[in-house]
């Protein structure tokens, strides 16, 4: 930290080691991206057998060739394979969601599900458009509860949006993701969010 006073640079320090890196941007993510899935494929063995293996050198003490024998495990049947893996955020989450017919044709509705295993602090804020007056309120989960209860909005204009957050270091609550209402989410929808990893 060149040109900044002592005191100033430890205060810096100090507030980083207490309070973290000052937190990033929340990220715009797209529907697509939640509980998005990618094929790897490749050969892989599907069959092994032992086969005895002769390891041969010459020793120069003995003067002669010595020999070695063991058992070793080789593959003897190769299959082409394709595997599925889940395809995780930026911050190492996977969620994924599921909409059906919600009960109010002009707004959105919106539930959280979290398995029991995951404790810590997730939660969805929702936003009639993208100026912060706009705040339609939140549901969240903690510890063993799996299923959140509901929030309800109608959109003022086209930039309605979601925050999924959740707690990072120190168990602040942190937003991390936002979601604008596309066409692939039309009014009158509820939808469920899993947030199955973190």
């Amino acid at each position: 930290m060149q040109n900044v006073p002592w005191k100033l640079s430890g205060f810096l320090l100090v507030t980083a080691l207490l309070f973290g890196a000052p937190a990033k941007a929340v990220e715009t993510i797209s529907w697509d991206d939640l509980g998005k899935m990618q094929n790897s494929c490749g050969w892989e063995c599907t069959r092994y057998a032992w086969v005895e293996v002769e390891d041969c050198y010459y020793d120069p003490e003995l003067g002669r060739t010595v020999c070695d024998y063991y058992l070793d495990q080789v593959c003897v049947e190769t299959s082409y394979i394709c595997r599925e893996y889940r395809v995780y955020l930026s911050d190492g989450d996977w969620i994924s969601y599921a909409c059906n017919p919600g009960t109010r044709p002009d707004g959105y509705e919106f539930t959280l599900q979290k398995p029991s295993s995951m404790t810590w602090w997730k939660g969805v804020k929702g936003y009639r458009n993208q100026y912060g007056s706009s705040y339609a309120g939140e549901i969240s989960l903690q510890d063993g509860a799996t299923e959140s209860g509901m929030i309800s909005f109608t959109p003022s204009d086209s930039n309605a949006h979601i925050i999924l957050a959740k707690a990072k270091f120190l168990g602040i609550h942190t937003d991390m993701y936002k979601l604008v209402m596309s066409p692939k989410i039309p009014v009158g929808k509820r939808c469920t969010l899993y947030w199955w990893e973190d």
